[in-house]
């Protein structure tokens, strides 16, 4: 299942997460950036010429909304695929298991995001948070050994 639904202004992929963390481990697909959409994403999309632009550098958007799914159901052009970033970045931390793929973290704190480096063994991370007076815009991570 890995048509694509264009709906709402963004080109969903209707790929599994199975089928979609397997591709990322194994670096079968070509992509680098992966975004999960979800209803104030469409909005802001919509409402903010920032936002657009940064979402014009995404190479796979998956859907990340229950409420996305049903909308997209209800005006006939239904998004399949349900796959919550969550549970995106969960599985593939799970398996990376020490290999050498480079991870960027979007927003959350330095200390979990080191407490995920350290637990997991990942080799490449990056941490990057929005830019605000007492933040930097781009951490690199500790590695462990």
């Amino acid at each position: 299942m890995q048509n694509n639904t264009s709906v709402f202004g963004v080109e969903f992929s209707n790929i599994t997460i199975d089928e979609l963390v397997k591709k990322i481990l194994l670096k079968e697909m070509s992509f680098k950036i992966i975004a999960t959409p979800n209803v104030d994403h469409i909005v802001r999309l919509h409402e903010s010429g920032e936002f657009k632009a940064a979402y014009k550098g995404v190479d796979v958007f998956v859907n990340d909304s229950r409420v996305l799914k049903k909308l997209s159901h209800y005006i006939g052009k239904p998004i399949r695929s349900l796959i919550p970033g969550s549970d995106l970045t969960r599985l593939l931390i799970e398996n990376i298991n020490g290999k050498d793929l480079k991870v960027c973290f979007i927003g959350g704190s330095s200390q979990t995001v080191e407490k995920i480096v350290n637990d997991y063994k990942l080799i490449s991370c990056l941490l990057y948070t929005s830019p605000s007076p007492r933040d930097g815009l781009l951490s690199r991570m500790p590695s462990s050994a």
